[in-house]
């Protein structure tokens, strides 16, 4: 058997359960579109259109999910936190 891409998920998902979670899909998608894109973005050095090219979206797309996603583009990727 292949090991898992997300060795921790089936953790994650047991506590989300635990915890009453009635979103635990939209968690996880939420997390692993904030780790890809921050990844890629830190690989371009923030450089969106190289980004999206690698992840096969639109650059419109990647820039409306790292806004809805709180993803700050400076000198480095930040995860979380808007600038004010």
């Amino acid at each position: 058997m292949d090991k898992p891409p997300f060795p921790d998920l089936e953790r994650y998902v047991h506590e989300r359960i635990q915890a009453g979670s009635r979103s635990i899909y939209a968690e996880i998608l939420a997390q692993m579109e904030r780790q890809v894109i921050s990844q890629v973005l830190k690989f371009t050095g923030g450089k969106q259109l190289q980004a999206a090219r690698i992840l096969g979206v639109t650059r419109g797309r990647l820039r409306k999910k790292i806004r809805s996603l709180e993803i700050t583009i400076e000198r480095f990727v930040v995860i979380g936190e808007k600038k004010k």
